[in-house]
């Protein structure tokens, strides 16, 4: 009897009843095994699948690029697998490939029109991504999926507020108990400045279930905005906040009192941070002590199983035992994180005294990802907030960095809880994380002023200088006015930060200046949301009004810039203009790159003086300014003299090479050995 195939055969029958019984790797060498037979197909979407649901991209990788040698089957299922593949991986032209085909060979399944929208949104089609996702709905007009992801497009993409609402009521009605669509409701409001309808739906929330806690901790956000119009409303607006903050614990423990709290995992729905707060400029250290220490205890029951591993690591063979640093964040690609605070610690940490461990809490990957990946001892990846605690709580981690606190919501989460003995903060995002369980931030000795330790609930470090040593490789890309749309005579003062980080208070500043450089041209980057850039104009026409100015004739908006689009900007500007109340950091480094003259000046908090620090530690202090008068002096001299930016243009070049100093990083292992020690001794 012929029993050749019989192994394989019998295989797959384990494999679909029993997947759970087969190892990572034993499903992707089955894959390759199914893929040379007839009939294969139900089988390989399967095995898709289960990798998906274990988040093994690199079997999955590999796999993927062992079938499309051969080229990928024309069945539709299999299809709409190998798009959940690239859906994952961020690959979204090949994934857009895939459900195209899908789709074409089964034109009546709803969820292949869905993904195809997916896609489409991820690509910037925006037009045909409502169509595939109104197909989807079309199709399946009872699956709420489709009305949600309708309703996401009209509000965030399409300008269509009051149709993208009527989607979400109409999601709302087929799954009226499901309160994350109640929240996407009041983020919506939010989003388009309705804060009153905004907190009564997150209060609705909380009516219908008592233990949403996510609920709890979005309705403080809602009195936080991009955009103020003017000083006193910011100040009144904070106001509201705080006495929503003292709500918190009595929330909080009618949460955790609430009948199977805790019992599922963490929704969906983001957990909100109070990101907006630190663009206030003020000092928000109790408001985060306030806010961190609810958050908390409302994540106490959904860790109370995760604990950190009381494991040491083997030593390295000599007797002394190597270090164990993880590093977590979303930020694991190419993003300022990546760029200022990490890519010289994985360039030159000393790997015989340290090792890295890298966990990714993002989705997005690429060469920077692979950079890191290779320079790691291990690296772990999802987007699961209960995966990534476990596998932190189970690493044997000496020192647990999260290089941000509140950028990602998802890491912010993590970062109330303890995994390692000692835990760091670094100033991806310069703001105290307010949690218990961060023992200390990690900043630069220039940008701290005398009294940053009064900025943070963590034991402030001082690393010398920059506090980084930053290695970022650049290419040159010249630009032009003419390809921005700007006067070739203009003289153009770049300030490329995102518009909520510019106060009400500063406004003033561009038209003094335009009072005294009639040829002066202000170029901000818009807003993703054009009611932002259009708020943050109106400013702007205010300001220049009271100065008898037509704001119209000195103020220029630029969309968004990729990486090559950024360099060109700043290599045509004439003059690369700071924000006083937060000063640029990735942006001026990469101005400064391009050779343009910057002016800055230095403020009260950390985050207030990136700009000032990097001037001063590269040997430019004398054109760091004192005060708004100051300032607007500075900009008029260089703006007034091509001579001045001539020679600021051609002495930098020639001092940027002291940004790689190592010196931070020989700093941070002593204090990597100092904490461990320390806390050895607790």
């Amino acid at each position: 009897m012929d029993r050749g195939p019989c192994p394989i055969a019998c295989s797959i029958h384990d494999f679909q009843e029993h997947p759970e019984a087969l190892s990572t790797e034993q499903i992707a060498q089955l894959g390759r095994q199914i893929f040379q037979l007839p009939e294969k197909n139900d089988a390989l979407a399967q095995v898709l699948r289960q990798l998906i649901h274990r988040e093994s991209w690199d079997e999955l990788e590999s796999l993927v690029k062992d079938w499309s040698r051969n080229g990928y089957p024309a069945h539709p299922e299999l299809l709409f697998c190998m798009g959940l593949y690239f859906d994952k991986a961020q690959k979204n032209t090949e994934g857009l490939a895939c459900l195209e085909r899908a789709v074409a060979l089964s034109p009546r399944v709803a969820m292949y029109h869905n993904n195809l929208g997916v896609f489409l949104e991820r690509l910037k089609r925006h037009d045909d991504a409502y169509a595939a996702y109104s197909k989807a709905a079309e199709l399946n007009p009872d699956e709420p999926l489709h009305a949600v992801n309708l309703a996401k497009i009209c509000i965030h993409h399409l300008d269509r507020f009051r149709e993208g609402m009527r989607h979400y009521n109409y999601a709302i009605a087929l799954d009226f108990e499901n309160t994350d669509l109640l929240l996407n409701t009041a983020n919506a409001f939010h989003k388009f400045g309705f804060r009153r309808e905004a907190v009564a739906r997150a209060r609705l929330a909380i009516r219908l279930a008592p233990g949403r806690a996510a609920a709890i901790f979005l309705k403080p956000t809602f009195f936080l905005s991009v955009s103020y119009e003017t000083v006193e409303q910011m100040q009144e607006l904070r106001r509201q906040m705080e006495t929503e903050l003292q709500k918190l614990p009595a929330e909080v423990d009618a949460a955790l009192a609430s009948p199977g709290y805790a019992a599922e995992k963490l929704s969906s729905v983001a957990w909100p941070t109070l990101f907006l707060l630190a663009y206030q400029g003020g000092n928000d250290v109790k408001s985060m002590q306030a806010y961190s220490r609810e958050l908390a205890r409302a994540l106490r029951p959904y860790f109370s199983r995760v604990t950190a591993s009381g494991d040491s690591a083997p030593d390295s063979g000599d007797g002394k035992r190597k270090l164990r640093i993880g590093i977590c964040t979303a930020f694991l690609y190419h993003h300022s994180v990546w760029k200022i605070p990490l890519h010289g610690i994985y360039q030159h940490l000393n790997r015989r005294k340290f090792e890295i461990h890298s966990f990714h809490m993002g989705g997005l990957v690429d060469f920077a990802t692979e950079d890191i990946k290779s320079r790691s001892d291990s690296y772990f990846r999802t987007e699961d907030v209960h995966r990534m605690a476990e596998r932190l709580a189970g690493s044997a981690l000496d020192i647990l960095v999260f290089p941000e606190t509140g950028m990602d919501s998802a890491t912010f989460l993590l970062c109330m809880t303890r995994f390692a003995p000692v835990q760091c903060q670094a100033l991806g995002h310069p703001v105290t994380s307010g949690s218990d369980a961060i023992d200390y931030v990690l900043s630069s000795d220039l940008m701290e002023p005398a009294e940053g330790q009064a900025h943070y609930t963590e034991k402030l470090v001082r690393l010398p200088g920059l506090g980084v040593t930053y290695s970022y490789p650049y290419q040159f890309h010249a630009g032009s006015k003419q390809e921005f749309g700007l006067p070739q005579d203009a003289i153009v003062f770049l300030s490329p930060q995102s518009l909520f980080k510019y106060l009400p208070e500063n406004d003033d500043i561009y038209p003094a200046i335009a009072r005294q450089l009639p040829k002066a041209r202000f170029v901000f980057i818009g807003a993703t949301a054009q009611r932002d850039t259009q708020k943050f104009e109106q400013r702007l026409q205010r300001s220049f009004q009271q100065a008898d100015l037509d704001h119209r004739q000195f103020v220029s908006f630029i969309p968004g810039q990729g990486k090559e689009g950024f360099m060109k900007a700043c290599q045509m500007a004439d003059v690369f203009i700071d924000n006083p109340s937060w000063s640029g950091h990735n942006t001026i480094l990469d101005a400064l790159h391009s050779h343009t003259p910057v002016v800055t000046q230095r403020g009260d908090a950390m985050r207030k003086n990136h700009g000032a620090a990097i001037l001063e530690f590269l040997g430019l202090g004398q054109h760091v300014a004192e005060g708004k008068a100051g300032f607007i002096d500075k900009c008029v001299e260089f703006g007034s003299s091509a001579e001045l930016r001539k020679r600021f243009s051609e002495t930098v070049p020639g001092l940027l090479e002291r940004l790689r100093d190592v010196a931070p990083i020989r700093a941070l292992e002593d204090f990597f050995e100092e904490a461990s020690a320390s806390a050895a001794q607790r």
